[in-house]
């Protein structure tokens, strides 16, 4: 729980980023999304929903963020309120399949299907893992635009691409990945002791 209470004191350092999609910038928009999907996404994961389920969870609440964020008391409640959000489609998706599925069993009682709410974790638990993923990408944040491409491409791109792949998508030398992976995850872990 340290963990949460650091990344609450720290710094925001998307106001500028925000202000900027407050302004009507595209560009702003395109890197606010970008930062933030893998955060998102993985809380209808987290949850046991499939990809296309995830991707719908997403979506919605990046769209609903595009129609509230001038709404926000401030740009430091934007990871807090995407969570929210987000949980709440997670939750709505969970109801629904729950009740396809009852009435796919009045249909047809032959079919037994498994409740997706049975594999939904402890509430606590669910928000202690969504601010440590929170804190997580706080450290990201405070990484130069290289580090932070590379680490995002090792370890949360839903391919689970190989090195290989990871240094063709990034223009450099298979044999350059792994060192330069060990030295961003020291940087990493150097910004995450500081918050």
């Amino acid at each position: 729980m340290a963990a949460a209470r650091s990344f609450a004191r720290s710094g925001a350092p998307d106001a500028g980023l925000v202000a900027r999609c407050l302004g009507g910038q595209s560009e702003a928009w395109r890197e606010l999304v970008t930062a933030y999907t893998g955060l998102v996404y993985s809380i209808p994961r987290s949850y046991g929903l499939g990809t296309e389920d995830a991707e719908d969870v997403t979506q919605a609440t990046f769209a609903l963020l595009f129609t509230g964020l001038g709404s926000l008391r401030d740009d430091q409640s934007l990871v807090p309120w995407l969570g929210t959000v987000a949980r709440r489609q997670t939750w709505r998706v969970i109801d629904r399949r729950r009740r396809e599925r009852e009435l796919l069993a009045l249909e047809r009682p032959d079919h037994a299907g498994t409740d997706p709410v049975t594999a939904v974790p402890d509430p606590v638990d669910a928000y202690e893992e969504w601010t440590q993923r929170a804190w997580l990408h706080q450290g990201l944040a405070g990484l130069d635009a290289g580090c932070r491409q590379l680490l995002y491409a090792l370890y949360l791109d839903s391919a689970d691409p190989s090195y290989q792949a990871v240094a063709a998508r990034l223009g450099k030398a298979v044999g350059t990945i792994g060192p330069a992976r060990a030295r961003c995850l020291n940087r990493l872990r150097s910004a995450m002791e500081d918050q």
